[in-house]
């Protein structure tokens, strides 16, 4: 593992760079209309992945949320987005600055996609501000202000320090970019984290 990573700056000036990555809440495309199929579409995906398919359908159990889609999206956001970057940036953390941020707030347009793969780039270059209600504009800025911010090498989150993932917090901390955004975050789906990193899930 390196002790440090580079990037060539102007002039071929090395500088070490360190992680800013995201997590986030996708939803699929998939029809997942009664807990029996939840139960199936679980256990087949353990099948094929080699987890505990008992484990998995005790992690996800359909009464635990809205309706069994959002109990299989779930499953999908934690086990293909938050906890492999989780994973990554635990491994990481110990050998260089790393930054995490959990993006929240689902899609304005259409509120069934979740927080979906880059629907927070609209937030942090402001592109689509125009389109935005009050809340969403006033998350924008603050994304704005934020990425400025770490360009700058003085990451800061609506004025507080951006807290390193590593800090000491098992699962690390995490800026919360949603409504209401959070300059600290811990605990980000810690339950469903841990039991992928005891199945070894996509670990680093």
């Amino acid at each position: 593992r390196p002790t440090t990573l580079w990037y060539p700056s102007a002039g071929w000036d090395f500088r070490p760079l360190g992680y800013l990555m995201p997590a986030y809440q996708e939803r699929l495309e998939l029809d997942v209309p009664t807990p029996e199929l939840l139960e199936a579409e679980l256990r087949l995906v353990g099948l094929l992945f080699g987890l505990d398919r008992n484990g998995l359908v005790d992690l996800y159990p359909a009464n635990d949320f809205d309706t069994p889609k959002d109990a299989f999206d779930a499953f999908y956001g934690d086990a293909v987005f938050v906890c492999p970057t989780r994973s990554f940036l635990s491994a990481v953390a110990p050998f260089t600055e790393t930054r995490a941020y959990h993006f929240s707030r689902s899609a304005w347009f259409l509120d069934y996609l979740g927080a979906y793969h880059a629907h927070e780039l609209g937030y942090v270059f402001g592109s689509l501000a125009v389109l935005y209600g009050a809340e969403d504009q006033a998350l924008s800025q603050a994304m704005q202000r934020s990425w400025v911010s770490a360009a700058n090498q003085a990451p800061s989150v609506e004025g507080e320090p951006w807290p390193l993932f590593g800090d000491g917090v098992d699962g690390g901390r995490w800026a919360g970019f949603g409504v209401p955004l959070q300059t600290a975050e811990t605990g980000v789906h810690d339950a469903y984290c841990d039991w992928f990193d005891a199945e070894d899930w996509q670990a680093y």
